[in-house]
């Protein structure tokens, strides 16, 4: 792989873990941008590149866009109830931290899966 091949690849790279931040994994306008940003990069990778960086976007990232479900997992019964409208009611504070810890280890798992995913087919080095 030529160096402009891994440093675009990199860029990539990052564009999709700023995705899957515990910070930014709610904010689908965040995502969606991030993702059009990768776009642009895809006449400067090569065809097999794109296509594993597109592989990854459908399999992992996608997912989080268009299911209204996907963050359903924290929504136990020891962390609040599903109220009259529909929505899901925070029981307490103690509550709302234990979610957040469970999202920071769901978003520890989902960059783990990127790097390996950036190691095997964007041949990048991932310092761990």
């Amino acid at each position: 792989m030529n160096n402009e091949n891994s440093v675009i690849a990199y860029k990539c790279y990052n564009l999709l873990k700023e995705c899957i931040d515990v910070d930014n994994i709610e904010n689908k306008i965040f995502i969606k941008n991030n993702l059009n940003r990768i776009k642009k990069y895809r006449t400067k990778l090569s065809n097999d590149m794109y296509s594993n960086i597109t592989l990854f976007i459908n399999v992992v990232i996608n997912p989080i866009l268009e299911d209204d479900n996907y963050f359903d997992f924290l929504q136990i019964n020891e962390f609040g109830h599903i109220n009259a409208k529909g929505a899901f009611e925070i029981n307490s504070m103690h509550s709302f931290e234990l979610m957040y810890f469970l999202m920071c280890e769901y978003t520890i798992h989902l960059k783990k899966e990127l790097d390996a995913f950036a190691e095997k087919y964007l041949f990048l080095k991932i310092d761990g």
